[in-house]
Order: C-alpha cells, then sequence, then structure tokens
C-alpha cells in the first residue's frame, strides 16, 4: 500500500498557501470537505492527521458497542 504522495503546493488569489490532497487520498480515508486536517512536520516530511475523521471514527466504534 502507498502511504505517501507528491503534490505541488498552489496559491489562491490572496496569496494563501493551498495543498491539494489527491482524490485518492480522500476517497481511500473517507475524507470529506469541511474536515479539519492537523500537521505534524518532520524533517523531510508531513504527516497529516485528519482530526475530524479520527473522531468519527471513534464515535462509530462507541456505537457499535
Amino acid at each position: 500500500m502507498n502511504n505517501s504522495w507528491e503534490v505541488i503546493l498552489e496559491e489562491d488569489e490572496n496569496g494563501e498557501v493551498i495543498l491539494p490532497f489527491p482524490p485518492e487520498l480522500i476517497e481511500r480515508y473517507g475524507w470529506i470537505e469541511g474536515d479539519e486536517i492537523e500537521f505534524e512536520l518532520g524533517d523531510r516530511c508531513a504527516t497529516i492527521i485528519n482530526v475530524t475523521a479520527k473522531a468519527r471514527e471513534q464515535a462509530n466504534k462507541v456505537d457499535s458497542v
């Protein structure tokens, strides 16, 4: 399983940086628009954590008990 992607940062009309997520990443992990994302920056990489999806996952585990 490939857990890495390479993307090109974009810039919007206000000069804000946009990090586009590949559609296959969004689909694979069940992310939806509006999810809250956190980044952990490493020496030569970044770890992306979808806080909202993680909370949804935890809620589903509780609901299924």
